[in-house]
């Protein structure tokens, strides 16, 4: 060992020589890889962990600035089977599924009216919600009504025998 030389000093310069053409090809390779893994493991978990932490920052905005939002998040989740019930009621016309639709629509509306009190700004597109709603009930409506006259007067119905 030369004097003034470090035990450090000589394994660096070892990996120094270990890295110049002429020395083994897959000892620099598996350097190369080390220092590449060295580096890349770090950037890739820290890029990950921060964007967890944006989402959660995102995620707290978002309930503070806009409560009407999550009221109408959770309460869409609930309320999103009455056009199923709708559609189950045009194929099997059985009454429940009339109920279960009008107590959907009921639901909604109320939703809508609490956003609107949450969100004082957003009154139009509530009111435009509202607007909507109301016609999809006239339109169900008018349906179920339709329904029921082709059910007392098979003749004119779906499946009817009216030309033959």
């Amino acid at each position: 060992m030369p004097l003034g030389v470090s035990t450090d000093e000589m394994e660096n310069s070892k990996i120094l020589q270990d890295l110049r053409a002429g020395s083994s090809l897959r000892r620099r390779v598996g350097y190369s890889l080390a220092i590449v893994r060295l580096i890349l493991v770090p950037v890739i978990f820290l890029s990950v962990y921060y964007l967890f932490a944006m989402g959660r920052i995102v995620d707290r905005i978002g309930e503070c600035r806009c409560p009407g939002s999550k009221a109408g998040r959770t309460d869409f989740r609930r309320d999103i089977r009455g056009p199923a019930c709708s559609r189950n009621y045009v194929l099997f016309q059985d009454p429940e599924y009339l109920r279960a639709n009008q107590e959907s629509l009921m639901k909604v509306r109320q939703t809508l009216v609490r956003i609107g009190d949450l969100e004082p700004d957003e009154e139009t597109i509530v009111q435009k919600d509202l607007d909507a709603v109301n016609r999809y009930e006239q339109r169900f409506a008018s349906a179920v009504s339709t329904l029921g006259q082709s059910s007392r007067n098979p003749s004119t119905g779906f499946g009817g025998d009216a030309g033959l």
